[in-house]
């Protein structure tokens, strides 16, 4: 029997990435319009990311960013960041 593999989302979603730019002390919340899809990676502006990074950096659900997002903002780590969201 074959199996059937479930891809993660479907070209045309949104999905959110929260960036750091630690030279910049910046921080951006941005939404990209996923270009295609593998079992293993999404691509979005032109770049394959490691579907392991679902979850950590990358988001297929807006509140869910945007709650990571508000969270950075009360870590010490990033109280020098100045935070941007799309």
């Amino acid at each position: 029997m074959g199996r059937l593999i479930e891809l993660p989302c479907d070209i045309g979603d949104n999905v959110y990435e929260i960036i750091v730019d630690k030279i910049g002390k910046e921080i951006y919340l941005d939404c990209y319009i996923i270009q295609d899809v593998s079992i293993n990676a999404i691509k979005y502006c032109d770049e394959w990311k490691d579907r392991c990074e679902l979850g950590t950096r990358i988001f297929l659900n807006r509140h869910m960013a945007e709650q990571l997002f508000q969270n950075m903002k009360m870590l010490d780590e990033y109280k020098n960041y100045i935070f941007y969201k799309d």
